[in-house]
């Protein structure tokens, strides 16, 4: 008997990390925090590489930063990219590795793909986190120039500093998240993505896409990890200009 409850308590503790593991989003820093001009570190960028594989976020200053197959890249302001092992401002991030389900798309662009995706998920109040891998007829991207300190909220700064580009005929990786409505104000709800080419040569965050032909995976995550630990204290107060809505409106524009 008792190494049947022994066997028990091993078995329950491995489902318990399995579940934590694939089932997770895991964030550093809010949504709030950004437009409150906390644009200071909030992790690093080994500790987000540590513990997942996939994942989509911001470094220090508001330059959109990807994760994938636990490595990291940074998009300057003209969407071209680098290797990176900074710290971060803010990270969504998680451990793809078994998709809940996979289809195959022709000649479809952002909107439609989104509709498609929201018709096949079963819980619109879950996480989703997808990756699309195919070729692009053309990705519609932005990034913005570095913000320094004094640091200002981050709906001004991209007002400011943020740089559309085009990326046409590309084979490219697409990684985002679907997030509920009930997250907002810590993260933003809807669908947000990032891109980095085949070449590592281009990446950044995207406004819109048309695919050419692509395979889309997606990956339910059940529970949410948020990390405040190392938020500071706004530089400055925020106003009414500077809101989660107009922040929304520069990250996503679908």
């Amino acid at each position: 008997m008792t190494k049947l409850i022994r066997l028990f308590f091993i078995m329950l503790s491995f489902l318990s990390f399995y579940s934590l593991a694939q089932g997770t989003l895991n964030q550093w820093s809010t949504v709030s925090s950004l437009v409150d001009g906390q644009l200071g570190v909030s992790v690093s960028s080994q500790k987000v590489i540590s513990r997942n594989n996939f994942g989509i976020g911001y470094g220090i200053g508001l330059q959109p930063v990807l994760l994938i197959h636990k490595k990291m890249f940074v998009a300057d302001q003209d969407g071209y990219v680098t290797p990176f092992r900074g710290p971060l401002t803010f990270m969504n991030s998680t451990n793809f590795n078994q998709p809940d389900f996979v289809f195959n798309v022709r000649n479809i662009n952002s909107k439609q793909l989104q509709k498609m995706i929201s018709s096949k998920i079963n819980n619109p109040k879950l996480i989703y986190a997808i990756k699309i891998n195919g070729k692009f007829r053309v990705i519609r991207g932005s990034s913005q120039s570095r913000s320094d300190l004094p640091f200002i909220p981050a709906s001004s700064w991209m007002k400011q500093a943020q740089h559309e580009f085009k990326v046409k005929h590309s084979r490219s990786l697409v990684l985002g998240f679907r997030l509920p409505e009930s997250m907002r104000g810590i993260n933003i709800p809807g669908y947000s993505f990032q891109f980095i080419d085949q070449e590592q040569i281009r990446g950044g965050q995207i406004k819109s896409f048309f695919i050419k032909k692509a395979k889309v995976k997606v990956q339910v995550l059940n529970s949410l990890s948020l990390d405040l630990e190392k938020l500071s204290q706004p530089t400055r107060p925020t106003n009414r200009y500077d809101n989660v809505e107009h922040f929304d409106h520069y990250v996503m524009s679908y």
